[in-house]
């Protein structure tokens, strides 16, 4: 597909010939069948006649046989076919995805299934170009807002992006007098989607803005009912918070939750490399983190909830205490349709990485879901975070629907501690590793309990190796493609045959295991916070954490051209309970790096309020010594 060119879906044109290979019978599949399409703006090698509107003759396009794989009920499959269809008529269903200019409608009496007249009517794009053949009645445009119209909405739209995106992957074939070479589309499947294909991180949660507040913490507390050290979400009493705060104290506005993330991403990456999506409202606070986002450098795709407000979490410090009180409000309105929009289907189909905040399983799961199935569908890798230890107590379920397809998790202590306690891995804990309590570390912590030290160096390692063998869907091949060669692992780190869980412990050591290696967990100690800042707040460090290893991680593949997609790339380790050897333990030199680069964001925030990077930037990749220095990689912001 050629979009720009005028070659896309639905375009029509008239055959002028059709070329076999020599010695080939009739009766087999043409190399190419050759069609004049006016609208067509691209190189041509041919021309028809000279005639009316056409002085230098229309233009003729070799349209060559196509092969798709595909996967059908577990067996791989393949298909060859001509990408073109008799334009005579056209059933209503088979006219999805079509763009025409003019166009005879027959609606008939009845409509069988909801949507149908709204698809037949809005694939023309010009009234003057419509002829309606026979009546229709009416009511069928006006219960467009039915619920069973909405669900044949969203499926009309999923199955057209789908087609956008199978699209850019497309082969094209180039005539050359009587030879055909084949190469890869250069042209974007849609109007858009040059203008993301630079992106390599989607990042998807709530969009919440942080609102936090020293001015008179104490009278705060008192009057909306809230304890000093406390996260709840906001019943009635607490409503009036935000408002008040904002307008008659001296609050610091910060991006909350995978925002953060996404702009601690691309805080280390290129421009144009990042983007968020979620639901906000048409509000101040709206303004305000899109205000954020462009100071970090993130596109933000929101749908926009009219008349909505966005949601929200005042943070109220007093001394060293925090207590947080979050909304949700528009951020709970995300519909799937949204996830379809041109600008999301174009970032998504160039896309590396999709970061998923865990809070997007709490309400409407099958969204999040549908959209991780999506997208490992096509190959690519996506990134959990558990969020909170709530999530795997209350909506355990929807963590395992979306496991299978997330082969990095990320989760702090009590997150873990909650998902095995959530899937009948608990042991007995200690006070000072209990789930339910807040993990942030004292600003200088003393000397460790040496039997809590025992129990996390065993029991967190013994969490992180059940989560990763958990089950993992089987490995995709994206559609219409050919299996990918094995690039150099090195080179091409994480794969979608194994899966690599973070369990970070504040101050304490991060625990990292890897699926091929379950037995030989990884420990990365934390390195102390510079004296001189000291720790201010620990709000964003998760999410801080998470952007840095995602930044580091995209950003060796950005400065790395040889780097392939993830699907296909192995990871040799030594199975078993034995060691890693020599060579593979070289090979994971890049875990520790991406590691690394997250303490050093985390600890970044951990320095200042409200979850912000220092500016100007500092190089949070310099002196890296280990993957980096291997491949003779500059790395720098």
């Amino acid at each position: 597909m050629a979009e720009t060119k005028g070659l896309v879906n639905g375009t029509i044109g008239t055959v002028v010939d059709i070329v076999w290979k020599p010695g080939c019978a009739r009766s087999d599949l043409p190399l190419a069948v050759l069609v004049e399409i006016p609208t067509y703006t691209g190189p041509t090698l041919w021309r028809s006649e000279p005639r009316e509107g056409f002085p230098e003759g229309a233009p003729i396009v070799p349209i060559a046989v196509y092969k798709q794989v595909f996967e059908f009920e577990g067996q791989p499959c393949s298909r060859l076919q001509l990408p073109l269809r008799l334009a005579w008529a056209v059933t209503v269903h088979k006219s999805q995805g079509l763009t025409i200019k003019k166009a005879q409608v027959g609606l008939g009496r009845k409509e069988f299934c909801a949507g149908l007249t709204f698809v037949a009517l809005s694939g023309v794009t010009d009234i003057n170009g419509l002829m309606i053949v026979d009546k229709f009645d009416y009511s069928r445009v006006k219960k467009l807002g039915s619920a069973a119209w909405n669900e044949r909405k969203v499926d009309f739209i999923r199955r057209y992006n789908v087609f956008l995106e199978q699209s850019n992957r497309a082969t094209v074939y180039t005539c050359y007098m009587s030879t055909f070479s084949e190469s890869q589309a250069s042209e974007p499947s849609s109007l858009d989607a040059h203008d993301y294909a630079s992106y390599q991180l989607l990042c998807i949660g709530h969009p919440l803005l942080d609102i936090q507040v020293r001015h008179e913490a104490e009278k705060l507390l008192e009057k909306y009912n809230l304890k000093e050290n406390d996260a709840i979400l906001a019943g009635e009493e607490q409503e009036g918070i935000y408002d008040e705060i904002a307008e008659h104290h001296q609050p610091i506005f910060g991006a909350g939750g995978a925002t953060n993330t996404a702009r601690g991403a691309a805080y280390i990456l290129p421009p144009h490399t990042v983007a968020f999506t979620g639901s906000v409202g048409d509000d101040d606070f709206a303004e305000h983190l899109k205000a954020a986002n462009r100071g970090e450098g993130v596109l933000d795709l929101y749908q926009v909830s009219k008349g909505g407000e966005t949601g929200a979490c005042a943070v109220v410090v007093n001394g060293s205490n925090r207590s947080l009180v979050t909304t949700l409000r528009a951020a709970k309105d995300l519909t799937e349709s949204h996830l379809f929009t041109v600008e999301l289907s174009a970032v998504i189909a160039s896309i590396k990485v999709l970061y998923i905040e865990g809070y997007m399983l709490t309400h409407d799961p099958e969204i999040v879901v549908n959209l991780a199935k999506r997208v490992y569908e096509m190959g690519k890798l996506i990134v959990l975070n558990i969020s909170a230890p709530y999530i795997p107590r209350f909506h355990n379920s929807a963590i395992r629907r979306i496991l299978p397809y997330c082969r990095v998790i990320i989760a702090n202590e009590a997150e873990a501690l909650a998902w095995a306690e959530a899937n009948g891995h608990g042991v007995p804990v200690p006070s000072s590793l209990d789930s339910t309590r807040p993990l942030d570390p004292p600003p200088n912590p003393g000397p460790t309990n040496a039997r809590d030290t025992q129990t996390r160096d065993t029991l967190i390692p013994q969490i992180a190796k059940a989560i990763a063998l958990q089950p993992l869907q089987s490995s995709p091949q994206p559609p219409n493609t050919t299996p990918t060669p094995i690039p150099n692992p090195v080179l091409n780190p994480i794969n979608l045959r194994q899966r690599i869980v973070i369990i970070t412990s504040g101050s304490h050591s991060t625990t990292v295991v890897l699926s091929s290696s379950p037995d030989n967990p990884r420990f990365y100690p934390v390195r102390p916070l510079d004296s001189a800042a000291g720790l201010v707040d620990t709000n964003a460090a998760g999410d801080a954490f998470a952007g840095g290893f995602l930044g580091a991680y995209l950003t060796l593949r950005h400065r790395n051209h040889d780097v392939g997609g993830v699907d296909g790339v192995r990871l040799e380790l030594t199975q078993g309970t034995g060691g890693l050897d020599e060579e593979n333990e070289i090979e994971l030199k890049w875990l520790d790096d991406c590691i690394e680069v997250g303490h050093r964001l985390a600890g970044m925030c951990c320095g200042q309020v409200g979850g912000q990077y220092l500016w100007p930037k500092v190089d949070v990749l310099g002196g890296l010594g280990s993957f980096t220095q291997t491949l003779g990689l500059g790395l720098s912001s």
